[in-house]
């Protein structure tokens, strides 16, 4: 079984982007644990982003088509409720494409480590 998680990660702060990347990267990395294969294409995507200098752009339109084609061969689509999560572009269009392609959607509550991050990131801005 191949698991994609899906999460928000656009916001007006890059610092908040930041941490919603590297929260999505630690969630694949307790998924891999629990040994089941995952893809994170926020994890993956912002390592090219970071490495390209600003040439290669973060935002959902510029990964779309990798996403798509990524989703369509996994079983689940797992969709992490950071802040943000229902009103954010890319989730929206894994779930519709998830739902289209017949692919079982499980919505993974945010850990509270995550969320405690999140706000103390937050307070701070």
């Amino acid at each position: 079984m191949l698991i994609y998680l899906a999460c928000p990660y656009t916001h007006t702060d890059a610092r908040i982007e930041r941490l919603r990347a590297e929260i999505a990267t630690r969630v694949a990395v307790a998924i891999l644990l629990r040994g089941e294969s995952v893809f994170s294409p926020l994890s993956h995507s912002m390592e090219i982003c970071r490495a390209s200098d600003g040439t290669v752009a973060g935002d959902y339109s510029r990964w779309q088509e990798l996403s798509r084609r990524v989703l369509h061969v996994c079983d689940e689509l797992h969709i992490l409720k950071l802040p943000g999560w229902r009103e954010s572009t890319g989730v929206e269009d894994e779930c519709r494409q998830a739902i289209k392609r017949g692919i079982r959607r499980e919505f993974l509550e945010a850990p509270t480590w995550a969320l405690e991050e999140l706000a103390d990131r937050d307070s701070r801005l």
